[in-house]
């Protein structure tokens, strides 16, 4: 006979009404019904220790069954005491599921106890929770030991008033040394404090056990005033079944839930959380797990979020395996929490965070060695405040396509370190909180961020984007989304790295941006690096659960220039290199396909070897900035389109191309070597104000390409170089500061500010005009014009041209002019000096003065040192004696020699010393040295005319007259030790002779 009802509804009602029944009869008797055993706790008698309740001395702990539905274990009638501690020995330990066992003490007995720590002492028996455990023993700690293993079920509650610590495990260590274990008989020496347990068995600590209640949905409870610890061999979170759930609740005062496996050494231990379980730490506190020599298998949610303060710390460790098919969350109102997955040091290391639980198998054989791999969803955001932290440390790191994790944050994103920390610095040191242990993490040698993954560090209102690193020592494969912006309503792009010394980023998404403020930065470290339209680099290929590629098998990585162009949309993008790396690479970066964006972001390549560029590798940045570092040389010699070069370092020779205009926004510090280095820029190329082009060897030529073209270094820039900074076709137009700058081919130099500098020739003009205006010459002089070009050499306005040097002086245009107050061209060093104009006094482009070689308006001509100063013209010279002097501090002389020395005037065409407003005075070299005025050509044409007195009156030199023809009319004196010499080389023309002496000549 059927003795179940056919009909649905009946069944359902039959069910409900016997299962009630079951309960009744449970909670009225106290007998298992169903399968599940009565309550049954049996103290075994086996130890002794002190009770003055039971009398005086050791007393054995009596042997006492406590069953029913509210067993009370009272330690004043059953406990053994030591100084600290009260002690407990059961050969059975069962409460079902409808009973509370409750440990007590009566009438204040336990005052001074700090300790309740019990033991299952049975060959066979486990600790049974399926009911309630509670201890009211005030301010003490509740350990259990069961080292056949403890079944806690899904409805039960553990209640003490301190910490709990529950495992499989026979032995208590205290910190004097001592021990509780199976063989301890008296208790009564055990006065240190219990430190850890000992060896835990291979036994499983088994949570959400069936209870056979039959409800659906349940929720384990644990509360305690400290850190609950639960070590086992093995802990195992039950599947529920389909349609249920399970759910851990610890409440531990805002303190840790520590789960922990590991067995005795060699022995596999395991910790599984089932897709169907939660384990939530609900006080703001921490949840650790930790499997020293084996896995940890995670598909349900682990919880430690907070609405109203900080997240908690999440930390997994494991010695050989990490699968998180599930949630992982930490996040927190104020702050988000912490959250670390790590290898712990064991003989087999092995880290996997995985996609689910019948994947495990699989993926852990996809890697060639120990794996992580992260296919679920991790969280440390925060809703008002800063998002918090996630770790992922294991020698092979995966994180899946679908795998979500964030560490975002209202007022700025966290971190995210996937296998190394920023440049492949170490890991956070992790602070065990859980396990009491500090260890520094293992960067992964081995990083993939599959396509489909994410990973958001973002700042969601107003904030900066954090920071996410994904890292291998030897390979990095990131083809995944990687966000790290700015806040919505305020803050600055964060920091994305994707390193490794060989480095993959086929298809990835950087996205650093900020709608409110500047960009954040994408980071690229590999060793040598391309960029080519390639999809995918050099590496070796294993087909193990689809198709997973770990290990580079050529030197070399490389980037997709799309991946770049995409990129620079939103961000800054910075790719470096290391060098003497895998295969002995250089830690070059080659440009083989195009880069191109139009923001204002800016590309860094940072080579510690050399930077080149192959025929289609352009660089195109509208409104962008290049700039980087090389070890080696820079090459980049194509047809390139940059607004602006920003900072920029060199050791060898530096080349640059740029078909548009440019602006040197930052300093570029060129090596330079035997080969020069070359910038060149069809349209203005354009030195800001904190721009800077440094050279320290070699020769340097700026050029522009473009008709009418003009390098221009405006105030607050710089161009200098040891040697040589030369352009051929552009002029310079100097506001700011230029060093060793050298211009060819007819084209112009400006100096507005300062120019400092060796040689200075410019195929056109050389012009200093202006107050502060300076060029400051060395050996190489300067020159305005070269071969059969002209150029003037012009000083206005308060300008300067000066040598301060040893070296000799020169200074040579076709024309010279110096003109206006504080307009002067000096020499002060040791070196001899001379201003020259080569062009005659009428021809095209003549100061307006009618003199190839003009000094005017208070313009001077000084040499203050003890050299020879010569002033020569292809024109004529006309002096008067208020012209010349040789007092530094005379305001209105044109030529002043301030110290001892040879002064020379020297024209192709005419002297003519003339009176100075119809007031005959004298004009008078006072110091020792040579006097020389000399007018001669090779058509013996020139003309000398002394029109006003000469005297010579320093102690040395001779005063020589030299001419063509040469006309005395005022008188000619030497009063010094030196000679009176005047020679006329012209033939007598008629009645014109060459030497003529008249008037008061004499």
């Amino acid at each position: 006979m059927n003795r179940f009802p056919k009909n649905k509804l009946y069944c359902a009602l039959w069910v409900a009404m016997n299962l009630a029944c079951v309960e009744r009869v449970e909670a009225l008797t106290g007998a298992s019904v169903g399968g599940i055993a009565n309550t049954n706790l049996t103290l075994d008698g086996t130890i002794k220790g002190f009770n003055s309740n039971l009398g005086a001395g050791l007393r054995t702990q009596p042997v006492q069954t406590f069953s029913g539905v509210s067993p009370t274990i009272d330690a004043k009638s059953y406990g053994v005491f030591s100084s600290h501690s009260v002690f407990f020995s059961f050969s059975s330990f069962v409460i079902d599921r409808n009973s509370t066992a409750t440990f007590s003490c009566s009438s204040g007995f336990c005052a001074g106890t700090s300790n309740v720590i019990s033991r299952v002492n049975s060959p066979t028996n486990q600790a049974e929770i399926y009911g309630n455990l509670t201890s009211t023993i005030p301010n003490t700690a509740f350990y259990l030991l069961s080292p056949n293993g403890v079944v806690i079920g899904k409805n039960a509650t553990i209640d003490v008033p301190g910490a709990l610590h529950i495992g499989t495990t026979s032995s208590l260590k205290f910190s004097d040394g001592s021990s509780f274990g199976p063989a301890t008989a008296d208790v009564s020496t055990l006065t240190a404090t219990p430190q850890a347990f000992g060896f835990l068995s291979t036994n499983t600590i088994t949570l959400g056990a069936d209870d056979k209640s039959g409800k659906a949905d349940s929720t384990l409870t644990i509360t305690s005033v400290g850190p609950a610890e639960l070590s086992a061999g093995n802990v195992v979170d039950v599947d529920p079944g389909v349609g249920n759930t399970n759910t851990l609740n610890a409440n531990t005062a805002g303190n840790t839930l520590a789960i922990e496996a590991g067995g005795p050494d060699g022995a596999t231990s395991a910790i599984t959380i089932n897709n169907r379980n939660t384990i939530s730490e609900t006080s703001g506190g921490n949840i650790g797990m930790e499997a020293n020599e084996g896995t940890i298998t995670q598909a349900g949610t682990i919880s430690a979020n907070s609405s109203t303060g900080s997240g908690g710390d999440i930390t997994l460790t494991a010695a050989n395996g990490i699968a998180n098919t599930g949630t992982i969350d930490a996040s927190g109102n104020a702050a988000g929490g912490n959250v670390t997955l790590a290898l712990t040091p064991a003989p087999a290391q092995q880290l996997q965070q995985t996609g689910s639980v019948t994947q495990t198998a699989s993926v852990f054989n996809s890697a060639p060695g120990p794996l992580v791999y992260q296919g679920g969803t991790i969280h440390a955001d925060s809703t008002t405040g800063l998002g918090g932290q996630v770790v992922l440390s294991g020698e092979y790191l995966q994180l899946d396509n679908g795998s979500l994790t964030t560490a975002t944050g209202a007022a700025g994103g966290g971190a995210i370190y996937a296998g190394g920390g920023l440049h492949g610095s170490p890991l956070p040191s992790m602070t065990d909180s859980v396990f009491r242990t500090e260890s520094v993490l293992q960067n992964a040698t081995y990083t993939r961020v599959e396509q489909g993954a994410v990973l958001d560090a973002s700042a969601t209102n107003n904030g900066n984007g954090g920071t996410i690193v994904a890292w291998g020592d030897s390979a990095s494969r990131a083809y995944g989304t990687f966000n790290a912006k700015g806040g919505p309503n305020g803050g600055n792009g964060g920091m994305v790295e994707t390193s490794g010394h060989w480095l993959d980023v086929t298809g990835i998404k950087v996205d650093a941006s900020a709608a409110q403020g500047k960009g954040g930065e994408w980071l690229l470290d590999p060793y040598d690096v391309t960029i080519s339209t390639a999809e995918t680099g050099n590496g070796n290929t294993t087909t193990n659960a689809g198709t997973e590629t770990w290990t580079p098998t050529a030197s070399g990585s490389n980037i997709n220039n799309g991946d770049i162009n995409n990129a620079l949309i939103n961000n800054n993008a910075t790719i470096t290199t290391g060098g003497n790396g895998v295969g002995n690479q250089n830690g070059d970066i080659t440009v083989n396909a195009p880069i191109s964006w139009t923001t204002n972001n800016t590309l860094s390549l940072q080579a510690d070897g050399n930077i080149s560029q192959g025929p289609v590798g352009i660089i195109t940045a509208n409104a962008g900035t290049l700039s980087g570092s090389a070890g080696g040389t820079v090459n980049l010699g194509g047809a390139n389109a940059i607004a602006n070069l920003g900072a920029f370092t060199s050791n060898g020779a530096f080349t640059l191309n740029n078909t548009t205009g440019l602006n040197v926004t930052g300093a570029v510090n060129i090596g330079g070597g035997a080969t020069a280095s070359n910038i060149t820029s069809s349209g203005n190329l354009t030195v800001q104000n904190g721009g800077q082009l440094v050279g320290t060897n070699g020769t340097l030529n700026i050029e522009t390409t473009v008709a009418g073209g003009v390098v221009n270094v405006l105030s607050g820039g710089v161009i200098t170089n040891a040697a040589l900074v030369k352009s051929d076709q552009s002029d310079i137009d100097i506001a700011g500061t230029v060093s060793a700058t050298t211009t060819s081919a007819g084209q112009n130099i400006t100096v507005n500010g300062a120019l400092d500098s060796n040689t200075v020739t410019a195929g056109g003009n050389v012009t200093v005009s202006g107050t502060g205006a300076t060029l400051t010459g060395g050996s190489g002089g300067v020159t305005a014009g070269t071969g059969s070009t002209t150029g003037t050499v012009g000083v206005s306005a308060g300008g300067v041209i000066q040598n301060t040097g040893n070296a000799d002086f020169n200074v040579t245009g076709k024309y010279v002019s110096v003109d206006g107050s504080g307009s002067s061209i000096s020499a002060t060093g040791s070196g001899n000096f001379t201003v020259k104009a080569t062009g005659s006094d009428t021809g095209a482009g003549a100061p307006a003065s009618g003199f190839a070689l003009s000094v005017t308006n208070n313009g001077k001509i000084v040499s203050g040192n003890t050299s020879s100063l010569t002033v020569q013209t292809a024109g004529s010279i006309s002096l008067n004696p208020s012209s010349f002097s040789t007092n530094a501090n005379n305001a209105t002389a044109n030529f002043i020699k301030s110290q001892p020395g040879d002064v020379s005037f020297i024209s192709n065409t005419a002297i003519d010393i003339g009176q100075q407003g119809g007031i005959s005075s004298t004009l008078t070299y006072d110091l020792a040295g040579k006097f020389t005025l000399q007018s001669t050509n090779s058509f013996h044409t020139a003309q000398l005319n002394i029109n006003q007195s000469i005297a010579k009156t320093g102690a040395t030199g001779d005063l020589d007259l030299i001419g063509d023809f040469i006309a005395v009319s005022q008188p000619v004196t030497q009063s010094g030790q030196g000679a009176l010499n005047i020679t006329a080389s012209g033939a007598d023309q008629g009645s014109t002779s060459a030497l003529t002496v008249g008037g008061l000549g004499s």
